[in-house]
């Protein structure tokens, strides 16, 4: 599920939506949504423990790289294949990658932009 949140950009005229990301569980991911990484998570048995029992340690981190937007295109849990912005596949494990999923028409208009971006150029040149 995507929420939406009014958000006053400038006057009456111009006031826009503002949609948000929602974390998605696995079982609920489907062919053909817009989705990033919202987080990725790290696991390790460190090599000595106070308790003397190997303990699993897990760290939940926001992605370091830049956000891509990606499209999901096949899925058998827990691997999901994505189609990225240029066209290419990339296949996540979303046990180690937390995936929320994007409004449509945001994801359609920036994936629009990134594939052309002389309209970026236009776009930050009429400002």
């Amino acid at each position: 599920m995507v929420l939406h949140a009014p958000a006053d950009v400038g006057d009456d005229m111009n006031r826009k939506k503002t949609s948000l990301a929602s974390l998605l569980a696995p079982e609920d991911i489907r062919r053909g949504q817009y989705v990033a990484v919202l987080n990725e998570i790290e696991q390790w048995y460190p090599c000595c423990s106070s308790s003397g029992k190997p303990e699993l340690f897990s760290v939940r981190s926001v992605p370091t790289d830049e956000i891509e937007l990606l499209q999901v295109f096949e899925i058998c849990l827990p691997f999901v294949t994505v189609r990225k912005a240029d066209g290419s596949l990339l296949t996540l494990d979303v046990r180690r990658h937390e995936l929320a999923r994007l409004d449509d028409g945001y994801a359609r208009r920036v994936i629009r932009r990134l594939r052309n971006p002389r309209t970026i150029k236009r776009s930050r040149d009429n400002n």
